[in-house]
């Protein structure tokens, strides 16, 4: 077929293209088709109808395909939304024809792998990149666990393969590969070569690796005849640092490590110090969420400030520190709100100080970009305050409450604010919203089923609740039985947890935690924390709480030092805290430095963390 030289467009300009063709299928059947439409589309009847127009030949061309049925739904497919998409009716009506044609041609795509197949080679055979396209979006949207091994296999089909398509899925079962590997789906269509690629991936999302020797001897054991021989294989793919000796013994203990050259694999991964090894820690997994935190003080050091960044990685449990260098602050603060919305920090008014008699609250608002790995400040406030309350509901930041004034002691009775604030990163505007009911200064908030709550502050016990849709406060009967101030409050599995605090008059903390059963509407004591803290931070990691920094009492063998430096991690299944411990060496806990009013939260996303865990 000869090439033309000239650029589609002078073509489809053309009276020639937008004149009838006939094209026949096989040497059996004829179409009459709409050339313009068919050479706009797809790069194959592009080429062939140039080709035609050189040759001088009638308005007849031969096409040979396998799927005479395909090639007559693709025909229909593509006169369909070519006719809406050149007509002139109001784009609403539009779109909804094209989606209901786009339903009819690709809804169904995820539940049959020979649909799936068939399209994707229809795609393919006629150069239609705006079909694969749709092809791969559909896919994006409707991925499951049920249905991704499918994707992912005949994405890699000789007839049809697509790498795009077949990069999603294997993200998506990198993310969801615990649920995934449960669906029968995976035990009958991965194969040894793709289930060693999962493996090797630092991205592969496990919360134990001990979950990936399960899976290796469930895949083994389906079809243990052909598939026995990548057992050694997949077994050193994994990151034997990881590994504790109990769950050591009882991967020695199954039966595949006895028919497999299991002695081999255990003087050369086991048999040594792997938790000391460097180079087994280079390939340790990334965490797919992070804790990020900055912004503290010294405890007894108000005059303190620290610059340094800290980033929490939960695989590893250890802290990164970062003191010199990006993500290290160029500014002073504590006290402040610190917020992750879009890929964004923010660290939100606190107290700033820069020498020993000069304490000033701030309306200054920070941010870091986790893409560009850079400070930058963001939007004032319309107030400068300290120890406010804050967090993210339904894409928005919600500042609540704080003081105007600095004190070490807190003595806020009468200057406490119940102003409310609204960020709208889409504008970068603040708006004031209805104040708050009840002033408060050291409360907490989260968000919780799209509504925001706010809990205690100095001399008081009481909770509110905020809508968002209706800028409505209200005060909730539910109360705690104290009175709690430098306590945290997180939002996890439809409840909300105060953790810690002290009493307002008094500097000793309390290891109590409370949860607030939203459906219940009420308070109940649950497991405490391992030792009294207050001025701490805390935050949700991979379906678990942990706590971090503050003030705290020695507990469990701990000098107070090291107390005030462990992390604490909450286990919903067990219903009780754990001291964190790094996986490599054996000290007592997690050791970070030594601060109080950490702002902490959330950061998502392998890509923005990877960067941040490197020293």
């Amino acid at each position: 077929m000869e090439f033309v030289t000239l650029p589609m467009h002078v073509w489809l300009d053309t009276d020639f293209f937008s004149a009838d063709w006939t094209i026949v299928l096989n040497s059996q059947k004829a179409f009459r088709v709409n050339r313009k439409v068919l050479a706009r589309y797809s790069r194959y009847f592009y080429k062939l109808f140039a080709s035609a127009i050189r040759a001088a030949q009638p308005a007849m061309t031969a096409v040979t395909y396998s799927d005479p049925l395909e090639f007559r739904n693709l025909m229909a497919y593509l006169h369909y939304i070519d006719e809406h998409r050149d007509s002139e009716r109001v784009p609403t009506e539009t779109d909804a024809a094209d989606d209901r044609m786009n339903e009819q041609f690709l809804g169904n795509l995820m539940q049959d792998a020979d649909l799936l197949k068939r399209r994707l080679s229809l795609a393919k055979h006629f150069e239609i990149p705006f079909l694969i396209d749709a092809i791969v979006s559909t896919a994006i949207k409707k991925l499951s666990p049920y249905n991704c091994w499918m994707v992912m296999t005949t994405a890699v089909d000789p007839e049809c393969t697509c790498k795009l398509l077949y990069d999603f899925a294997k993200d998506f079962i990198l993310e969801h590969f615990v649920a995934a590997t449960e669906q029968p789906q995976f035990v009958k269509l991965c194969s040894g070569e793709q289930l060693c690629e999962l493996i090797d991936s630092k991205y592969l999302n496990v919360p134990a690796e001990i979950v990936i020797f399960d899976v290796i001897c469930r895949w083994i054991e389906t079809e243990q005849l052909d598939r026995s021989k990548y057992f050694c294989d997949l077994v050193r793919r994994m990151r034997h640092f990881m590994i504790t000796d109990a769950q050591l013994q009882e991967m020695s203990a199954h039966h595949l490590a006895k028919a497999a050259e299991w002695e081999s694999i255990l003087s050369t991964y086991f048999g040594k110090d792997r938790t000391a090894d460097s180079r087994e820690r280079q390939r340790s997994r990334l965490p797919r969420q992070a804790a990020f935190l900055c912004c503290g003080s010294v405890p007894y050091n108000f005059v303190s400030r620290e610059q340094i960044v800290q980033v929490f990685n939960p695989i590893l449990s250890e802290m990164v520190v970062h003191s010199n260098f990006s993500p290290a602050t160029n500014f002073r603060t504590i006290e402040a709100v610190c917020l992750h919305l879009d890929n964004l920090v923010y660290v939100i008014g606190g107290v700033t100080c820069k020498d020993e008699d000069c304490f000033k609250t701030s309306r200054e608002v920070h941010i870091f970009d986790l893409r560009l790995r850079i400070w930058r400040p963001g939007t004032p406030l319309s107030n400068s305050r300290t120890q406010a309350c804050g967090c993210v509901c339904d894409g928005l930041i919600y500042v609540m409450g704080g003081t105007k004034e600095f004190s070490k002691f807190f003595k806020f009775r009468c200057s406490s604010l119940g102003i409310v604030e609204q960020y709208n990163p889409a504008t970068g505007l603040w708006r004031p919203r209805q104040n708050m009911l009840v002033t408060r200064v050291g409360a907490s908030a989260a968000s919780l089923n799209g509504m925001v709550y706010v809990c205690m502050g100095a001399w008081h016990s009481s909770m509110e609740r905020y809508d968002c849709q209706n800028d409505q406060w209200t005060l909730l009967t539910a109360t705690l039985p104290v009175e709690l101030v430098g306590f945290a409050l997180v939002a996890f599995d439809n409840c909300l947890y105060a953790i810690g605090g002290g009493k307002h008059r008094k500097s000793i903390g309390t290891k109590e935690v409370y949860c607030y059963n939203a459906e219940e509407q009420s308070w109940s004591k649950t497991a405490p924390l391992l030792g009294k803290r207050m001025y701490h931070s805390a935050t949700v990691l991979n379906d678990y709480i942990y706590v971090f920094g503050g003030k705290a009492e020695t507990f469990g063998g701990l000098s107070q030092k090291e107390a005030q430096l462990s992390v604490q991690r909450w286990n919903p299944s067990q219903e009780s805290w754990t001291l964190c411990k790094p996986a490599s060496c054996t000290s007592p806990g997690t050791f970070v430095s030594d601060l109080c009013f950490l702002g902490c939260c959330t950061i998502s996303g392998c890509d923005y963390i990877e960067p941040l865990l490197n020293h």
